[in-house]
């Protein structure tokens, strides 16, 4: 036995293909081997805290680790670094999955900590950074007696917002057609919407319903069968989503006066006749030389007019066109305005590929969503 024992401390110390997940499980594995000989686990090299300290990623270890050490893991993370391990436990516990999520809740309900598990998952919820696996534990537990004072403050309408975000986010990152748990549980719990609308007014409901028709992360049958759980509570939206389809037709079209629009097409007409069509078109005499001067607050707040040269405009057109490979004659819908760099410089970038772009004058979720083809 105290040669298996050696043996497996230098395969552990010097094996190079091992990751750090089976080192520490090796580690583990030989400490168990040495207490049962009475030896000093602690005078033997490596130590599972120096394989902590090698480590630059906690959270990628925790997910090779076998679920039987999930606890050792974390307690030995306690034990190494007694000055932050309740940070680390805190970022183990917003990237976890599966059944290293309820470890990581129980360990810290184990060292009292219950208050920074509700501090945590509510500053997640309100930034919208928590993240799937986590919404997923959060809603299969809501009815647990034993999380019931952690979770029910969340059991509101920003938590189903928050399962919508995730849902989308992950269909957008997923090319594959690998089935979504969040989405999954939503579909085919049938009292999870009930319960998260709850204490929802009819404009939260409408927003939270137009979210869900534009959400990537279900299938169409899907959608409806989501939005009858909200109907039967808030009848409105039913209008509401009727309304959606109507705003498009011809019926629902921007009425004007015959008077105003023939005056408004002749100004039209006027301005176009003062054209020359044979106009020698000057060019610039200098590559520094302004080709617009846009008004905008920017991201300070402060109203400015900022000039943009030709120089500038032609290499972020080409620049553009160039690093994110677009090829000829695409379709473009901005919402982004003309004041903002001239909209990104698109206004240039399109025209030269031969492209098309549509702008939305109203820009609102659903005039962006019915100007899609």
């Amino acid at each position: 036995m105290p040669k298996i024992l050696e043996e497996l401390t230098d395969a552990i110390k010097n094996a190079k293909s091992l990751s750090q997940a089976n080192r520490l499980h090796g580690v583990w594995v030989r400490n168990n081997l040495a207490r049962d000989l009475h030896e000093d686990v602690e005078g033997l090299d490596p130590s599972s805290a120096s394989i902590l300290d090698a480590t630059s990623d906690y959270s990628e270890l925790a997910a090779e680790l076998p679920a039987l050490y999930f606890k050792r893991y974390l307690d030995l993370i306690r034990r190494t670094y007694p000055d932050k391990w309740q940070q680390m436990v805190e970022d183990l516990l917003r990237n976890s999955s599966g059944k290293f999520t309820s470890e990581c809740i129980n360990f810290l309900l184990e060292q009292e900590q219950q208050g920074r598990i509700s501090y945590c998952l509510d500053r997640w919820l309100s930034e919208q950074t928590i993240k799937g696996p986590l919404l997923l534990w959060v809603v299969k537990n809501r009815n647990s007696k034993k999380y019931y004072s952690i979770i029910h403050p969340l059991v509101t309408p920003r938590l189903l917002a928050a399962m919508f975000y995730a849902i989308d986010y992950e269909s957008l990152q997923n090319a594959s057609t690998r089935r979504i748990p969040l989405g999954d549980l939503l579909s085919d719990d049938i009292d999870l919407i009930p319960d998260l609308l709850a204490d929802a007014n009819v404009e939260t409901a409408s927003d939270l319903a137009q979210t869900l028709l534009l959400n990537q992360g279900f299938e169409e049958l899907t959608k409806k069968s989501l939005l009858a759980r909200f109907i039967k509570k808030f009848p409105t939206v039913q209008s509401l989503l009727a309304g959606q389809s109507a705003d498009s037709s011809e019926d629902n079209a921007l009425i004007v006066s015959q008077e105003s629009f023939n005056t408004s097409k002749a100004e039209y007409e006027d301005l176009i006749a003062q054209g020359d069509p044979n106009h020698d078109w000057h060019m610039p005499d200098d590559e520094w030389d302004a080709i617009s001067l846009n008004y905008t607050s920017g991201t300070t707040g402060r109203p400015k007019g900022v000039v943009c040269h030709h120089r500038g405009a032609y290499l972020m057109t080409m620049g553009t066109a160039l690093s994110w490979q677009i090829g000829l004659y695409p379709k473009y819908l901005t919402i982004v305005p003309l004041f903002h760099c001239n909209g990104w410089n698109h206004t240039w970038m399109m025209p030269s590929l031969g492209g098309q772009i549509t702008c939305c004058r109203d820009i609102t979720a659903a005039a962006i969503f019915n100007a899609i083809d």
